[in-house]
């Protein structure tokens, strides 16, 4: 009686677990039912939205990117010749000044001195050479004293020369026209000979220095196209061709300073801005291109591109090789027939044989 009651119990059990089975079942698919598809789902049954578009032809330029600073066309640093005082300096940082202007003036009273010190001398020394040529004339004084008398006066007329010109070197110009970028002394300070005072840069036009390195310096060569665009003024970029490219490297590097001269009337290029420097090394005519984001890396690391195939309405996956990309285009070099349609959305989803639905570009 006990075992047919133990029995009992068990398939009650049993049953009991098969009907919660059973209504767990039913509430999932009623669920399942009444639940929305979602947007994977759609794509699983339509396919994934592409988009559509086609290769164009245009001119496309090789393009070597480098980064350049601007320089001034001429540089000229002024110094004292002469050990002396400051007593003036007419400009300051920032400052236009014209070629020939004075704008250094150092302390001249013992200069002033020691020239009219020397013209005295100068004078005596041609009086004492008259009256000697005028007494050898007569006889009464030798060669020898005449030639002594010529020598006095030579070297006094060197002294006075000396003076003049060291009292000349008291006022400092400018060899050029230019702005002051920067001022190193004040007056009052004591300028020692060669000691830099000003430092005046012509801007009127401007070289653009690029460090370009071994490898890039076998597609560069003189008077190649370059743009160059300012950091400092986006949007307004100039033209010029490649000026100089220097036979040797900078020092302790390999990379070799390529420069680019432009016209600068404005002056708004100035010394120590940043460019960036575009040299056009090469120019395919009439190539066959695509926008850069159409070319996607394949399974195997290959670059290429996905067309529809039209029958099963799935993805293809089509190998290219690729040149030289400007402006958000590629050129396609083979590997894509002219009219081909190439998918230009939705294929970083794609991959072979996946389903697509072609969709309008907007």
């Amino acid at each position: 009686m006990k075992k047919k009651k133990i029995i009992f119990l068990a398939v009650l059990i049993a049953a009991g677990g098969l009907l919660v089975a059973a209504i767990v079942g039913t509430i999932r698919s009623r669920e399942a039912a009444e639940r929305p598809p979602t947007i994977a789902d759609i794509q699983d049954a339509e396919g994934i939205p592409v988009t559509l578009t086609s290769p164009s032809r245009r001119d496309m330029p090789e393009v070597i990117v480098l980064d350049g600073t601007v320089e001034p066309d001429r540089r000229a640093v002024l110094v004292s010749r002469i050990n002396r005082r400051i007593e003036r300096i007419t400009v300051d940082e920032g400052d236009r000044i014209e070629k020939g202007e004075t704008v250094i003036f150092l302390e001249k009273e013992a200069l002033q001195s020691a020239l009219q010190a020397a013209r005295t001398d100068l004078t005596e020394e041609r009086r004492n050479y008259e009256r000697a040529e005028a007494l050898y004339e007569s006889g009464a004084v030798s060669r020898q004293a005449l030639d002594r008398a010529r020598v006095s006066r030579d070297q006094a007329e060197a002294r006075y020369l000396q003076a003049r010109e060291t009292l000349g070197d008291s006022e400092i110009s400018s060899p050029l026209s230019g702005l002051v970028s920067r001022r190193r002394m004040e007056p009052g300070e004591f300028s020692d000979a060669g000691k830099p005072i000003l430092e005046v840069v012509d801007i009127s036009e401007v070289e653009i220095h690029s460090p370009a390195s071994e490898m890039h310096l076998g597609a560069i060569r003189l008077g190649q196209p370059a743009r160059i665009h300012p950091a400092a003024f986006p949007g307004r970029s100039r033209e010029a061709p490649v000026h100089t490219i220097n036979p040797t490297p900078r020092e302790g590097s390999r990379l070799f300073t390529v420069k680019v001269r432009l016209d600068n009337p404005d002056e708004l290029l100035r010394p120590g801005m940043y460019c960036r420097v575009e040299i056009v090394t090469d120019r395919r005519d009439d190539a066959l291109v695509l926008p850069q984001e159409t070319v996607v890396i394949g399974d195997q690391g290959q670059e290429g591109v996905f067309l529809v195939d039209e029958e099963s309405g799935t993805a293809v996956f089509q190998p290219v090789e690729t040149g030289v990309s400007r402006d958000g285009m590629v050129e396609i070099v083979s590997g894509l027939e002219p009219d081909a349609d190439v998918v230009a959305s939705g294929q970083d989803r794609l991959a072979d044989g996946v389903r697509v639905r072609v969709v309008d570009g907007e």
